[in-house]
């Protein structure tokens, strides 16, 4: 009888430790998981806009077509060193946000 209620004991402890480890992993996943799995969205800089407001446009679902008869729901980057788009992981609200690292392309941003 004592055998068994030790093998009981031992079963038990073995049962929570495996609980408290596989509350720790879910834990610590949920922790490196962005939220809603968020991707980064495109955005162009429009430059033609007043000063007081955000010149940043979402282009997602928009192609840029830098032809001289441009297709509708369309943007163009007319050559230039300026920013045209690129890409954040949240929505930018001023000139001052930057695009994430190595996501821009360069030229001037129009919407056609």
């Amino acid at each position: 009888m004592k055998i068994v209620k030790k093998e009981i004991k031992e079963i038990n402890k073995l049962a929570v430790l495996g609980l408290i480890g596989g509350a720790s992993i879910i834990a610590t996943q949920s922790a490196f998981t962005s939220d809603n799995h968020r991707q980064a969205e495109q955005y162009g800089f429009d430059q033609s806009k007043p000063a007081n407001e955000n010149p940043w446009v979402l282009v997602e679902g928009k192609t840029m077509d830098n032809s001289e008869d441009p297709a509708p729901n369309t943007y163009r980057c007319d050559e230039s060193e300026n920013i045209c788009t690129g890409l954040f992981d949240s929505p930018p609200t001023s000139a001052e946000d930057e695009p994430n690292a190595n996501t821009t392309t360069p030229g001037d941003f129009s919407l056609n």
